[in-house]
């Protein structure tokens, strides 16, 4: 099948050749070294906590079978710890996959409130920006004095959308705890990539960044605002100032993008580099990359689960055992 492929590159292969030219140039980046510090951080030695989750299922006609995990692991005087959480469960199929985002998350987030008692720093991976700012066109439509009832009263949920909606509401609610107990000020998201695109159009900045220098910095700083309507807690999250930055930990290491949900100056950001740098492995926090490992469910661990609930097919004539 591979002989229409190589007939098109035959067409195509000085056009080619000649956008990449055009993109190389485009993308210079020289002009943007003075949007970049080159910064060593000193390893700051402070109990730490990485936080993850994973979610996997399998669609029937009927109900869709699932399984959400997340944990914490914590690093402190003692040692190792880590908290762990999990939900296997069946959905309806409508808006499966945006609920399963909202439990993971919500999970996520409560595994940050287990580790707040151990943890001077807590590592969230992704970023809560991208999170809270994701379209929820889907409870735009229902009236803003229904979604106040819901709130209060989640049992009158009569639709899907109100039933997602519900569940956004747990989801904001958590995070609105883990503001209050946890603190921004302990809080740092982590992004091992992130298509942000501020400096070169359609060029993602982390890009820009990777090739400017292979030596450990950050970036220039950028603030950003939340603007949209919330169900719960609107002037906390559009109160919130994010302090976004690209940084390298280790030379010759990928580039990662952080985010404080709170204003920092350049004192703090350089701490918050020395607190990461001490729990870095290949440029990389370490209790990120543990929680990973220990929460992914993978397609097989869907299957062996499918297994054991009784699921024989996935005609339509699910069998439970």
């Amino acid at each position: 099948m591979l002989e229409k492929v190589y007939e098109e590159l035959a067409l195509k292969r000085d056009e080619l050749r000649r956008r990449f030219a055009e993109w190389a140039e485009r993308g210079r980046i020289e002009r943007f070294a003075s949007t970049w510090s080159t910064f060593s951080p000193e390893p700051l030695e402070v109990p730490c906590a990485g936080v993850d989750g994973s979610f996997n299922h399998l669609q029937y006609r009927s109900a869709v079978l699932y399984a959400v995990n997340a944990c914490a692991c914590v690093r402190t005087d003692e040692g190792l710890r880590e908290y762990p959480r999990a939900e296997v469960e069946l959905l309806p199929p409508a808006f499966a996959k945006e609920v399963l985002e909202l439990r993971m998350g919500r999970m996520e987030l409560e595994c940050a409130l287990d580790a707040a008692g151990e943890a001077e720093l807590i590592m969230l991976d992704g970023s809560l920006h991208s999170a809270l700012s994701a379209p929820r066109t889907w409870w735009r439509f229902i009236p803003a004095e229904k979604a106040e009832r819901l709130a209060e009263a989640p049992g009158e949920a009569e639709s899907d959308e109100e039933r997602l909606l519900l569940e956004y509401i747990a989801y904001l609610r958590t995070l609105q705890e883990v503001l209050e107990r946890v603190g921004v000020e302990r809080l740092v998201c982590v992004s091992k990539t992130s298509t942000e695109s501020a400096l070169l159009r359609g060029v993602p900045d982390q890009a820009v960044y990777e090739a400017l220098s292979p030596e450990p910095g950050y970036s220039r700083p950028r603030e950003k605002l939340l603007h949209h309507r919330f169900p719960v807690y609107e002037h906390l999250f559009r109160s919130i100032v994010f302090t976004t930055f690209y940084a390298r930990l280790e030379p010759g290491r990928s580039v990662l993008k952080l985010e404080l949900p709170r204003e920092a100056d350049e004192g703090e950001i350089r701490r918050v580099l020395g607190m990461l740098a001490g729990v870095c492995v290949e440029g990389y926090p370490y209790l990120l990359r543990r929680a990973h490992t220990r929460v992914v469910v993978t397609r097989r661990h869907m299957q062996m689960i499918a297994a054991a609930v009784g699921v024989m097919d996935r005609t339509g004539r699910e069998v439970l055992g």
